[in-house]
């Protein structure tokens, strides 16, 4: 599959490999499989060449989730 194509899975939404995730977000591939280690997103499923596939959707809520995060700990520093 070509990189800027998406995945699809069984039931209809869009997935994307690691790689994609990262460029898509902006973050490091590392910080993909970081998310993953802590809980904010899981595989749905792996391609045929064993990577695995996250939900866009999935991928984009944990992106808005560590923004926010930093957010808040950025104005508990900076309040006072």
């Amino acid at each position: 599959m070509d990189d800027d194509e998406l995945y699809t899975d069984p039931e209809g939404l869009d997935c994307v490999t690691a790689r994609q995730a990262a460029r898509i977000t902006g973050r490091n591939i590392q910080t993909i499989y970081s998310w993953q280690r802590r809980g904010l997103i899981a595989p749905r499923m792996t391609d045929d060449h064993g990577r695995r596939v996250y939900l866009l959707a999935d991928i984009c809520a944990a992106a808005g989730h560590v923004a926010v995060r930093a957010q808040r700990v950025f104005d508990s520093r900076t309040a006072a």
